[in-house]
């Protein structure tokens, strides 16, 4: 703590200063002091504030530990979108149709790394994420239990990200994402597979 806790009828401020380290390596993340106006309201609750500079900063030792990295498979996605296969509603299939003529029955599976540590900011109730990311889309055949890669996409994203905490644990639910794709290098069969 930095100076002693002040006390007021409802409730109690503690200052406290700190470093953030990497728990496996301790390497040392940079941080700046935050200035915050403070809510005066007669809540009960506990009020923990973080910077942008800390989240920042956390990002950073995800992005060097290759954290930041997501595998979307269509058993996750609601309805058939993944499907190379559709009868009804949308799929990618449908999207790309000599995907469907290629590969009839099976899903899309996408595997997408962050390219470099992504910058943070804020909107009302969302944190806001901007990175640029790499994307690869595989073919997998439930039958043969064999993946086919057809897609690298190079990307720029916006990620808007709900935080929550439940219990103990920080919860993120992404409820917007906004990609740009700056380049595709698809298979040669895939005639249909371009930028638009």
């Amino acid at each position: 703590m930095t100076q002693d806790p002040t006390y007021n009828t409802s409730f109690l401020d503690t200052y406290h200063n700190g470093d953030l380290f990497w728990y496996s390596t301790l390497e040392h993340y940079v941080t700046e002091s935050c200035n915050f106006t403070k809510h005066h309201n007669d809540s009960k609750m506990v009020y923990l504030w973080v910077s942008k500079n800390e989240i920042q900063a956390i990002l950073h030792g995800f992005q060097l530990h290759g954290r930041i990295h997501f595998t979307v498979t269509a058993d996750k996605i609601p309805g058939h979108g993944l499907n190379t296969t559709c009868n009804i509603g949308v799929c990618v299939g449908r999207l790309v149709p000599s995907l469907a003529e290629l590969y009839k029955d099976c899903f899309m599976d996408l595997d997408i790394y962050s390219l470099k540590t992504p910058n943070v900011s804020f909107e009302k109730n969302l944190a806001v994420l901007n990175g640029e990311m790499v994307m690869f889309a595989d073919i997998r055949d439930p039958n043969k239990h064999s993946s086919t890669r057809i897609a690298k996409l190079d990307l720029s994203v916006t990620l808007r990200v709900k935080l929550s905490i439940t219990n103990t644990t920080l919860q993120g639910e992404i409820v917007a994402f906004d990609p740009f794709i700056k380049g595709i290098l698809a298979d040669p069969k895939l005639t249909d597979f371009n930028v638009r």
